[in-house]
């Protein structure tokens, strides 16, 4: 199971629990300061969902190798992991489609596990693969 599907689980049942943060503002005040205690709750792969998606038309497109695609893909996705774990610790939720983008990317992360550029064993795949699989997945999210 995947971090962000095993947050979203702790969530539903009650294990983890989002909480705002302790400061003192009077009852009236607080739907104005709402705004600053709480800042978007979108997490860092929503944010970045754009990068993502110009990264897969480029390896696609054959604008970049895929051994650079990867290294890319990974670093991206370890810092965005890293962000919406801290946000999640610091009392944020994870929004929906935030979700259903994470199943997507570690889709992704997997199949990049799996590359090799001269794939040995069962498991492995090559560079065309990577590509179809890579696009296949981006493909149910974005509609290319």
């Amino acid at each position: 199971m995947s971090v962000s599907g095993l947050l979203i689980e702790l969530t539903r049942s009650g294990l983890l629990r989002p909480r705002a943060p302790q400061i003192n503002v009077r009852p009236q005040d607080r739907a104005s300061q709402r705004h600053k205690i709480w800042p978007s709750l979108r997490m860092s792969h929503l944010e970045n969902e754009p990068l993502y998606q110009a990264l897969v038309l480029d390896v696609f497109q054959n604008r970049i190798a895929c051994d650079e695609f990867v290294n890319r893909f990974l670093a991206q996705w370890k810092s965005d992991r890293d962000e919406q774990w801290n946000r999640v610790n610091t009392g944020h939720s994870i929004a929906v489609d935030e979700s259903s983008l994470c199943e997507i990317l570690d889709q992704m992360l997997t199949t990049c596990d799996v590359y090799s550029p001269i794939p040995e064993g069962v498991h492995a795949i090559d560079a065309s693969q990577l590509r179809a699989e890579i696009f296949g997945l981006a493909k149910r999210r974005w509609r290319l």
